[in-house]
Formats: structure tokens, C-alpha cells, sequence
């Protein structure tokens, strides 16, 4: 399985847990944008986001239901913010708010949650200072079929995050052989 033309995706199925780690940034406003695809199956896609605890003290946690359905949690309050489609690429962005220690999640650049509060605030975890490590995965044994792709992290809202970028030709090879042949 991949998205797009190149490269192959992150497949997860039950009993399954996938934890990364980094050097997470203090402050600020933080995002997290990646690609999700889920299948039919009984189990839970789980996706935790945080710098405390990791998973019981996540700033934002969502998931994906075993009837697609999107979920996200404010503070420890679990809301369906939106209907998936088995099948189908969704693109998920989440913009964390350090500061104010709440998050807002975009599926498919629709805004499906505004301010909800961090998890770990009033939850099992701590304080959630940074944007250190991106859990994900279903560790029961009932069925799950799920694709992660293109995972991006970085600083700001991320707005352009999953998005096709414009390409400056100035570096690629044709423009500079052009270069080289003009001053010949």
C-alpha cells in the first residue's frame, strides 16, 4: 500500500503500537500533519500527540472508530467530530497550542475541532510541555487495518502541511546546465 507515486505507508493492524520519539520544542505553536487510511475491521485506530507521559499524557488524542467514525477528546471528554470513509485517504492536521494547552484538529483542511483542551491536563498525564513524541496503533486483538503516510512535524499551524509545494527551479539541474552553456 502507498499514497501518492513514490515510497510505501505505515501499515497497522491489531496488536500493534508504534511509538516515535524527538527532540521536542518548548513553546509555541506546533503542528502535526499526516495521512490516514482506514479499513474495515472491529478495532480502534488510536493516535496520541504529545511531550509528557507517553500515551496517558497526551496533549491531543483522536481516533478512528471501527465504523470510521472520527473522534477527538476534549480534555477527557471523547467527541465525534466527523464521518470517514473506509478506503479513503484523510488528511489530518493538528495545530497544538502550547501555551494555552489546546489543540485544533483539520481533517480533509475541514476545521473539525477549535480549542479543544489537552488531555494530559485533566487526565492521567502531566503538563504536556513540548511536541516530543507521536504514538499510534490498536494493542488488542480485535481486527484493524490501517495506513499512516507523510507524516510532517514542525513549527506554526502548518498550513501548507500535506499540500503539493511550488518548486523553485533554480537549483535543478536543467537551469543550471542552461547557466553553464550561456557562458560558454
Amino acid at each position: 500500500m502507498k499514497r501518492g507515486d513514490t515510497g510505501k505507508s505505515i501499515l497497522v493492524t491489531e496488536k500493534t503500537m508504534v511509538t516515535r520519539s524527538f527532540e521536542g520544542t518548548h513553546d509555541g505553536i506546533q503542528y502535526v500533519s499526516l495521512f490516514t487510511q482506514r479499513e474495515k475491521g472491529e478495532g480502534t485506530m488510536l493516535f496520541y500527540i504529545g511531550g509528557d507521559a507517553i500515551k496517558w499524557g497526551g496533549a491531543a488524542v483522536f481516533n478512528v472508530g471501527s465504523d470510521a467514525t472520527i473522534t477527538a477528546l476534549d480534555g477527557t471528554a471523547g467527541q465525534p467530530v466527523m464521518q470517514g470513509k473506509f478506503g479513503e485517504w484523510h488528511h489530518f492536521r493538528i495545530v497544538l497550542d502550547f501555551k494555552d494547552r489546546t489543540y485544533d484538529f483539520y481533517v480533509d483542511d475541514e476545521q473539525v475541532a477549535d480549542d479543544f483542551g489537552f488531555r494530559g491536563e485533566g487526565g492521567k498525564g502531566g503538563i504536556n510541555p513540548s511536541l516530543s513524541w507521536i504514538f499510534f496503533g490498536w494493542d488488542h486483538p480485535t481486527a484493524l487495518t490501517n495506513y499512516i503516510d507523510d507524516i510532517e512535524m514542525g513549527d506554526g499551524e502548518g498550513e501548507t502541511a500535506g499540500k503539493p509545494q511550488a518548486v523553485s527551479a533554480s537549483d535543478k539541474l536543467a537551469t543550471t546546465w542552461g547557466r553553464i552553456k550561456q557562458r560558454l
